[in-house]
């Protein structure tokens, strides 16, 4: 079905027949989770639907055009049973069994179906360490009573959903093959594939095309998608851009498959290490290889970002020049094209800059007593702040033991963001510390637009913003560096907020000398 902006079902096929019986779905988690998330595939599972009147599996995307405005939300519906007629395949005479199952071992879909919807128990052998994987979605194999007999099972994670997928094998037959087969596994998938069809806006000009492309594949490189590449031909500025970046995503795709093997090789020598003392030296060692990935992707960052600037600077000196030289042959719709091609290019330098400053807080810094009252002052001087909006200090404030430019950095983004979206006329900040324990509470807020509760965690991660960001030019990395400093303090960050109300930070400081674990962070880093 096609659904609105409005959560309304327009239209809507069930087994290939148009039918008129329409929904509104804007409450349900899958719409919810869809429309904060463009562009990606959501899913869940559903015990009933009253449309198929069996259990099934929902799939919903949103799809948003060129200047991010709304463009259509798809929902898909698949029967379980559909599922298991495609697991058949799967099953040959050596009596393999397939399944599909979720992280409580809760079987999703199988050839039995008496068994749909039951636990999947097991006993003996690895049965604990093979729960245990399942429950959190790790690839994995081993031996263990289930289903009646001794059996030889290994399972593999669904990417991006909460299931695995699980091949059982009797274990006399395991034993049999292996035999025979000294070098050869037997590998076994299922992948579902869902089709959706994408309502989308094509602009046929020459610059705005490749600007178009371009765009959308940093949104899906922002999100960790490292595989994607930009499919640029053009031999100009713009195509020597889609160069050097496809060139850094493919050097970051190989970096993070480094770094997943060297945790799993580290996790494997944690569990054969017997003696104590050789398992305390080969964490020494492998702390040590974990700073020298980070350092190499520190020093790999400033390289991607300086190969990135010059094109960026290239393309918005480009755009400015076409504005001014050719601004009498240009539409108002060709001047609004170049104009926002132009502060895409300022955006994409200022996510580069952010990017930098986030993997910058891993490195070690110097730890001293740091006067918070000066960092509050200093910043407050070095802000812009309008006359309708004034700043109180109501406390004395503490020194504590830690980087002053991550003082700097705290007070800076919270600041910014309290006289960013301040929407009264008479606009008050407040700042504010008191004592709990052995912390320092500190606290900065704001009478402005406030922030619905369902959005408390999402404002704290990275690249994430609630307004549009042609409506208000974010990175969405600010509060998110802030949160990385707290933490790296071993304190913690929240928000209190009610819309049209106004918003309050809070985080924590500890009073005693902070002693940061340097070895910790580098390790957290690299997860």
């Amino acid at each position: 079905s096609y659904v609105n902006d409005k959560g309304q079902e327009e239209f809507k096929s069930v087994k290939s027949r148009a039918v008129s019986r329409y929904y509104n779905i804007s409450n349900s988690i899958l719409y919810q989770s869809s429309i904060n998330n463009v562009n990606k595939i959501f899913c869940w599972y559903n015990p009933f639907s009253s449309e198929l009147e069996r259990p099934c599996l929902e799939f919903g995307i949103c799809n948003k055009d060129f200047f991010d405005d709304f463009a259509g939300f798809v929902l898909a519906k698949v029967p379980v049973t559909h599922i298991t007629k495609d697991i058949k395949g799967f099953e040959g005479s050596v009596g393999t069994k397939v399944i599909l199952i979720d992280s409580e071992r809760t079987i999703l879909a199988c050839l039995d179906e008496s068994k749909v919807l039951s636990k999947l128990e097991m006993k003996d052998g690895d049965a604990e360490k093979i729960m245990s994987e399942i429950k959190t979605l790790r690839r994995g194999y081993g031996r263990a009573v289930m289903l009646g007999q001794d059996s030889f099972i290994s399972y593999s994670p669904v990417e991006g959903q909460n299931w695995c997928i699980g091949a059982i094998l009797p274990f006399s037959t395991f034993r049999a093959k292996l035999d025979a087969l000294q070098n050869t596994a037997i590998l076994l998938g299922l992948t579902i594939l869902i089709a959706g069809f994408a309502l989308s806006m094509y602009l046929s000009a020459d610059i705005t095309q490749p600007i178009m492309e371009l765009l959308k594949t940093t949104s899906a490189v922002a999100t960790g998608d490292f595989s994607r590449r930009v499919k640029i031909k053009t031999q100009n500025e713009i195509g020597e851009l889609a160069k050097a970046f496809n060139q850094m995503t493919e050097n970051l795709q190989k970096t993070t498959t480094s770094m997943v093997n060297l945790n799993r090789e580290i996790i494997e020598r944690q569990k054969a290490e017997s003696v104590q003392a050789s398992l305390n030296a080969k964490l020494e060692k492998s702390i040590k290889n974990l700073k020298i990935v980070n350092r190499e992707l520190a020093d790999f960052a400033h390289v991607a970002a300086h190969d990135l600037k010059a094109p960026l600077r290239a393309i918005g000196s480009l755009a400015g020049i076409l504005l001014s030289d050719y601004s009498a042959k240009l539409d108002k719709q060709g001047k609004y094209y170049l104009e926002t091609l132009a502060k895409r290019t300022e955006r994409m330098s200022e996510l580069i800059r952010g990017i930098l400053t986030y993997s910058e807080l891993g490195q070690e810094v110097e730890i001293s007593p740091v006067n918070t009252n000066e960092i509050i002052r200093e910043t407050i001087l070095n802000m812009d702040i309008p006359e309708n909006i004034e700043i109180l200090i109501e406390s004395d404030f503490p020194t504590v033991m830690c980087g002053r430019t991550h003082m700097q950095q705290v007070f800076g983004h919270l600041l910014d963001n309290a006289v960013k979206y301040m929407d009264k006329p008479k606009g008050i900040i407040r700042l504010k510390c008191e004592e709990e324990g052995d912390y320092w509470v500190l606290s900065i807020s704001d009478n402005g637009c406030g922030i619905e509760e369902k959005y408390f965690d999402r404002i704290f991660k990275i690249f994430q913003t609630l307004v549009r960001r042609d409506e208000e030019e974010s990175t969405g990395i600010g509060l998110s560096v802030v949160k990385r400093i707290v933490e790296k303090y071993s304190g913690k960050i929240w928000v209190e907020s009610q819309p049209d109300v106004g918003s309050t930070f809070y985080f924590t400081l500890r009073k005693e000398k902070m002693e940061v674990n340097n070895e910790k962070l580098q390790t957290n880093l690299v997860s």
